[in-house]
């Protein structure tokens, strides 16, 4: 496995390499000089294999700004060393060079090694999809389609590294990058992450065929979360394609691939994926499935709104073909009765049939497209719960769909109800209908077996607004860093209007306008120090307004080091008596959990919906304080308590199994219901994240694994 090999290589022949350079390049200072930043490098990877706390740098007499540059560059390039922390301490000298610099980890480091083991596994069965025919572009589309159908945006802002993208299938944009970048790096494809201050953002350069391309698959994420969408608004594009977006034009971009990046190849603009509405479904003989809607801005009527089920192959020049399989003339009602211009129909491939969605029905249809029957339509219980916006089928033929009364937020502190249900796909058989594909939609006819079962699940999701607030005191020298970060999840407003057309039962909205309100930043940082220099005051302000709807972005401060996307603490030390300064500096991502309130209903049922509990759970914000010592200890070391190991994730009740009792424990627990008896061998499985916090991520984590959406 590509991933390990590299991790057995660095920590056992990487030290003495550097022991080697070093003795070589201590004989002259020129020779020093010049392998100084390689040297770091070694050390750097070194201690990232070997999980140490600490690397000695001061032999290297290296300056902040290097030493940053090039650990950042290595963690957000093809780095596969997600336990490791977008955060460090460092030590200088009184000439301001670095001593040592500290390495902080996202996890307990007792955890790593079965954690490694489960992530490089999973990497390596991801990568392992990709068929043998398939282009570097081909691959890219695909691990960018996988993101986005496999992993929802977190909207605690919490987690922000590739194992929680990849396994625990919930991140921040940086999760997203990362995990983009494992992805590719394993896969043999250069990729690297980008970052924004002011946009407060992250994503992805890929190179190709020696061309550098801009890649995000966060912001082609939908957020609530909808099973199998995925947008290509991002896929490959151009620098002056992402400086003319709201949401990622900027004059401070910041790369991390280790040369200079220019992306003018626009080739891609008009590729086979732009405007599909789902992921690109990977056939077996090679070839793709994928879902293009008719552009919403191009709708005038109802008729107008649907979407074209295609089949992507390549020509003997490898050329890409596509050849429409079906039409879907559909549409969804806005919970007032109007029409939205978007079709959110979504297809999706188990054994010889494509399924599709509409509004209230999912459709099987063959893989030539010449035969549809309908497989399932909404109960009258389930079409008071919304319409379908989402599916998504396993490989062993669990489809699950998802019910919510719409598609995205429209303002803020706003809950939406979303229903997961489940059903079990038997072993395809041959299709009777015979009507030819044209559209679909309009018919009546309704296709069950009683021996299909259905688990729904509801999870109501609330968007809010969220705000943290941190200071830290120093002796001799005292820096106070107050941030106030208001991060609302860009809304989407939507205005409709109706018109009738010329035919008198026809009515469909005509206008839409998308607003998304960008998160303020608003932070002051007030220096005052005990020596003859003046105090500083400085007050910055950054307001920036984002057109892009249902965007999520992840808040982050710039550091001192100018490290976007993260938190920052600074703290310098300065006395008098001693012949050095030592100055730390930490950078976190969001090191306290926003205040989340969220009601978590759960159910199971084979033919109506049944509600068993409702829950709600309200959790207060945790404070992490940075100490001033020249190593500031990490997150997980300073609220480390003594925990019971894990016998089976989410068996919260301990009774061997995983199931529906274990998610109305969990969220019992989360909201601290006295009257609720739980050992501690539960609390520990009941933490499904091992966050050391038993709260309604847990309980969505175990709701899930019975849906069988995650592992």
């Amino acid at each position: 496995m590509l991933q390990q090999l590299k991790r057995t290589i660095l920590s056992k022949l990487t030290a003495a390499g550097t022991a080697a350079v070093i003795t070589a390049s201590c004989c002259t200072a020129h020779t020093f000089a010049a392998d100084s930043a390689d040297i770091f490098r070694q050390r750097v990877l070194a201690a990232w294999a070997d999980r140490s706390d600490t690397i000695s740098v001061s032999d290297l007499r290296m300056n902040v700004e290097d030493c940053v540059d090039i650990y950042y560059e290595l963690l957000y390039s093809g780095s596969n060393y997600f336990y490791i922390a977008s955060s460090i301490t460092y030590s200088q000298n009184t000439s301001g060079k670095v001593m040592k610099i500290g390495v902080k980890f996202n996890y307990d480091k007792e955890d790593i090694p079965e954690m490694i083991e489960t992530f490089d596994a999973e990497v390596s069965r991801i990568v392992g999809m990709c068929d043998d025919s398939w282009s570097d572009t081909d691959k890219v589309l695909f691990f960018h389609d996988y993101l986005a159908a496999n992993c929802q945006y977190d909207d605690t802002l919490v987690y922000g590294d590739a194992y929680a993208a990849l396994i625990n299938g919930c991140a921040v944009c940086q999760g997203y990058s990362l995990a983009m970048n494992v992805l590719c790096d394993e896969a043999g494809i250069t990729c690297c992450a980008i970052t924004s201050d002011s946009q407060m953002h992250m994503w992805n350069l890929v190179k190709l065929d020696g061309k550098w391309y801009h890649l995000d698959a966060t912001y082609d994420d939908p957020s609530p979360d909808i099973l199998g969408q995925a947008s290509h608004d991002y896929v490959l594009r151009s620098d002056a394609y992402m400086m003319a977006d709201d949401g990622h034009g900027a004059d401070d971009w910041e790369t991390y691939a280790g040369e200079t990046v220019e992306c003018t190849d626009d080739s891609y603009d008009d590729a086979f994926w732009n405007g599909a509405i789902d992921a690109v479904t990977p056939l077996a003989d090679g070839s793709f499935l994928i879902n293009m809607q008719v552009p919403p801005m191009s709708v005038t009527t109802a008729d107008d709104i649907g979407a074209s089920i295609l089949r992507v192959t390549k020509d003997h020049n490898g050329n890409y073909q596509t050849a429409p399989l079906y039409t879907i003339q559909t549409y969804w009602e806005t919970p007032d009765g109007n029409i939205y211009r978007n079709c959110y129909s979504y297809a999706e491939v188990f054994g010889d049939r494509i399924y599709y969605t509409t509004s209230d029905r999912i459709y099987a249809l063959s893989l030539d497209g010449s035969q549809q029957e309908v497989f399932y339509t909404l109960t009258a219980q389930e079409k008071a719960l919304g319409s379908i916006y989402g599916m998504n089928i396993d490989e062993n033929g669990l489809l699950t769909y998802q019910i919510m009364p719409q598609p995205g937020y429209t303002s803020t502190n706003q809950t939406i109800d979303v229903t997961y249900k489940t059903i079990q796909l038997e072993k395809p058989a041959e299709l009777t209908t015979t009507s030819k594909a044209t559209t679909t939609t309009t018919t009546t006819t309704t296709t069950t077996t009683s021996t299909t079962t259905s688990t729904s699940t509801i999870v109501s999701i609330i968007y809010t607004s969220i705000g943290t607030t941190k200071s830290t005191t120093a002796t001799s020298t005292t820096t106070t860093t107050s941030t106030t970060t208001t991060t609302p999840k860009p809304t989407t407003t939507t205005s409709t209007t109706t018109t009738t057309t010329s035919k008198p039962t026809t009515t469909t909205t005509t206008t839409t306008s998308t607003t998304t309100s960008k998160p303020t930043t608003t932070t002051t940082t007030t220096t005052s120090t005990t020596t003859s220099k003046p105090t500083t005051t400085t007050t910055t302000t950054t307001s920036t307004t984002t057109s892009k709807p249902t965007t999520t972005t992840t808040t982050t401060t710039s550091t001192t080091t100018s490290k976007p996307t993260t938190t920052t603490t600074t703290t310098t030390s300065t006395t008098t008596s001693k012949p050095t300064t030592t100055t730390t500096t930490t950078t976190s991502t969001t090191t306290s959990k926003p205040t989340t309130t969220t009601t978590t209903t759960t159910s199971t049922t084979t033919s109506k919906l049944t509600t068993t509990t409702t829950t709600t759970t309200s959790t207060t914000p945790q404070t992490t304080t940075s100490t001033t010592t020249s190593s500031v200890p990490s997150t997980s070391d300073t609220t480390k308590t003594t925990v019971v190991a894990q016998t089976i994730r989410g068996d919260a009740n301990v009774d061997q199994e995983i199931d529906i009792s274990d998610v109305i424990l969990i969220a019992r627990v989360a909201a601290e219901d006295d009257t609720v008896t739980i050992s501690d061998q539960g609390k520990s499985n009941a933490d499904y994240n091992q966050d050391r916090i038993i709260n309604a991520l847990d309980a969505t984590f175990v709701l899930k694994v019975i849906a069988k959406l995650i592992e």
